[in-house]
């Protein structure tokens, strides 16, 4: 091809030198300590500098020049990069100034500090990653110079409950003290009358190693106040289980069919089916699981009215109904141990025991409250709607009543049992953050979980999956670095406008090829 067109293509040599040139755009170093060798790692410097010169943050330039200030969003997230044999963690930044509206939530806006071969465990976390907590560390208290003004660096942390409590050297989501901002034991978990609980600090963690939730030294230095709760997961865990509890019900009424015309007419694409148990006759009832825009959709759109009715009580339920919460509490009735059995098998166990019969779930239930009410579950759903709009748009001093009233509300309308670290976080939490930053969605992971896809589907289309000795980190990294030096040269590819095929001009090759009838 390059004899034919010498013009149009260089040399492959000049091919390969450019890419080389590009892939040490900026340097990557290696990281020995993870699984295998494989990880690498960006300077956090580098980075910033890099994203503030490229062409499309102008305007954010331009506020940052203006306050003197630049906020920077440290994320992180794990992955299972192959079924079996493979998974990595990445950890992202994202640039903002005080007026955050400057700037997006794609996951271009997410640049990629470190990736490793590894799980996100804390002792993976603290062999691959400390360095570069060091070195966000050092940029948030001496800042950065850019266009010769001195700028201020702001250190922001916004990940999933597991990776945040893991870097911040807490007690997960499940444990006595589950929070990852206060000290809320795990039996108050749905006790809202408590105006507020004491909050975590950096003091706190040193003083109370070993109790309280803090279960080993902070990996990261920043301010507590400065680790948000991440409104994405908060609201694909809170739908979650208001969906899943109309399902469970849907399943108790014998209404599925009924459940799913609904989904169909409102444009989700939803239904019901059985798996047979391992090494056993016994079915279990399976559903749908919903991506966060599908959980958008059915919270606006759909009618429970047209799906459920009331309910003497809501208490007895079948098993193909339960969630792992409740599974694990009618076993632990049977001196069962659940350690090493999925939803699935416990279904399958408990069905063994006592066959397909109804069980109660008010046994959990602090305040036994048995009738279900459709039209208060309704109203349920649409106060829930009405706060995430107002978390994503702006704040008031009413948002936090608003919050506890409605975490009230779930408690009667639903189960104690069935509050979770969320709604919690919720309540006391996202109103202050809120108030805090002002933008508090533009701090959240919705970016980062894209870009976790897109890393994942580099390793299995543009990388040699670590075969002859390479480095499938490295080479994701390579890309990030190719993508950053095209995006600071305007070398990004355009999507060429379509147009039919016979307005469609012949490429210069076909050109050359007709009137070269040997070729």
């Amino acid at each position: 091809m390059h004899m034919i067109l010498p013009e149009a293509l260089p040399p492959i040599g000049h091919i390969k030198k450019e890419r080389s040139a590009q892939n040490d755009f900026m340097q990557i170093s290696t990281i020995n300590e993870a699984r295998n060798g494989n990880g690498v790692s960006r300077n956090v410097r580098s980075v910033i500098m890099s994203v503030l010169a490229l062409p499309e943050n102008k305007k954010l330039k331009e506020n940052i020049l203006t306050s003197g200030k630049v906020i920077m969003r440290f994320s992180g997230d794990g992955r299972r990069v192959t079924k079996i044999t493979c998974s990595g963690v990445m950890g992202t930044l994202k640039l903002l100034s005080e007026n955050a509206e400057d700037i997006g939530m794609s996951p271009m806006e997410e640049h990629c500090i470190y990736l490793y071969e590894g799980d996100e465990s804390y002792d993976y976390q603290q062999k691959c990653a400390i360095n570069i907590y060091e070195q966000l560390k050092e940029v948030s208290e001496n800042g950065i110079v850019f266009d010769n003004t001195n700028v201020d660096v702001e250190w922001y942390i916004t990940a999933d409950w597991k990776f945040t409590a893991i870097i911040l050297g807490l007690s997960g989501p499940c444990s006595q003290y589950f929070c990852a901002w206060c000290e809320c034991p795990k039996e108050r978990k749905s006790d809202f009358s408590v105006l507020k609980w004491t909050p975590r600090t950096q003091e706190r963690s040193s003083l109370y190693m070993g109790s309280m939730g803090y279960k080993k030294k902070t990996l990261v230095t920043a301010d507590w106040d400065n680790v948000l709760v991440d409104v994405l997961h908060l609201f694909l865990r809170v739908m979650g289980k208001l969906l899943n509890q109309v399902v469970s019900w849907t399943v108790q009424q014998r209404v599925q069919e009924q459940l799913v015309a609904e989904m169909r007419r409102i444009g989700v694409t939803f239904r019901f089916y059985s798996v047979q148990g391992v090494g056993c006759n016994t079915s279990v009832l399976k559903w749908s699981d919903l991506d966060g825009e599908e959980l958008k959709v059915v919270l606006k759109n759909l009618d429970l009215t047209n799906v459920l009715q009331d309910m003497a009580d809501k208490s007895v339920t079948q098993i193909d109904a339960l969630r792992k919460p409740q599974l694990i509490v009618q076993l632990q009735k049977h001196s069962i141990n659940t350690d090493k059995l999925s939803v699935a098998q416990m279904k399958v166990k408990l069905k063994e025991l006592i066959g397909n019969s109804m069980v109660s779930r008010s046994e959990t239930q602090q305040t036994p409250r048995v009738r279900l009410s459709v039209a208060r579950l309704v109203k349920l759903w649409k106060e829930f709607d009405s706060i995430m709009e107002q978390i994503n748009s702006s704040s008031d001093e009413t948002l936090e009543t608003k919050c506890r009233q409605w975490a009230m509300q779930f408690r009667v309308v639903t189960f104690d049992e069935d509050v979770t670290p969320y709604i919690h976080a919720l309540v006391y939490h996202v109103p202050q953050q809120l108030i805090k930053v002002r933008h508090l969605k533009h701090f959240c992971c919705q970016g980062v979980e894209k870009k976790n896809h897109l890393q994942n589907k580099r390793y299995h289309q543009g990388t040699q999956k670590g075969g002859r000795g390479t480095l499938w980190t490295k080479q994701v990294m390579q890309y990030e670095n190719r993508d950053m030096y095209a995006r600071l040269n305007d070398y990004d590819r355009t999507k060429r406008h379509w147009l039919s095929h016979s307005n469609q001009e012949e490429p210069v090759y076909r050109q050359i090829f007709d009137e070269n009838e040997d070729l």
